[in-house]
């Protein structure tokens, strides 16, 4: 009985709105089937779309996470860097004190062997006179 009235009531509908309202199409079986695989297609790559999307997303997040610990570390090499610049900055500076006391010594020590050399030709000297000296009282002595 329901169904019935359902079934005048859409008919009275349909007849009130007018031949102008709609056009029926009609699917057939196949038609029906087709549309069924395509839609099943389409849901299927959907599907696919939407795990590969959430693949990329947790890539990107695993990336965003790598990235902030490269800055970390990037940072963390530049400080070290910068300290290490110093530091040889700092050892140049010393290498250059360290070369001009080693060049004082240097100097110093040629001066000290050329004042021990000239010290050594004069006592030579001296003994070598006073053995002429020595040699001439003998021989004055050995005379008389």
């Amino acid at each position: 009985m329901k169904r019935s009235i359902l079934l005048l009531l859409a008919l009275f509908c349909l007849l009130w709105a007018g031949p102008c309202s709609a056009q029926f199409y009609t699917v057939t079986e196949a038609e029906l089937t087709e549309l069924d695989t395509i839609f099943s297609a389409l849901e299927q790559n959907n599907n696919q779309l939407l795990m590969g999307l959430e693949k990329s997303q947790t890539d990107l997040k695993t990336a965003q996470i790598l990235l902030g610990k490269y800055r970390q570390d990037l940072e963390t090499l530049r400080e070290r860097l910068t300290l290490l610049e110093n530091k040889l900055r700092l050892k140049g500076i010393e290498l250059v004190e360290a070369r001009s006391l080693l060049d004082a010594a240097n100097r110093s020590f040629e001066e000290y062997a050329k004042d021990t050399k000239k010290t050594m030709h004069r006592i030579k000297r001296q003994r070598n006179t006073a053995w002429v000296v020595v040699g001439g009282v003998l021989v004055l002595a050995a005379a008389k």
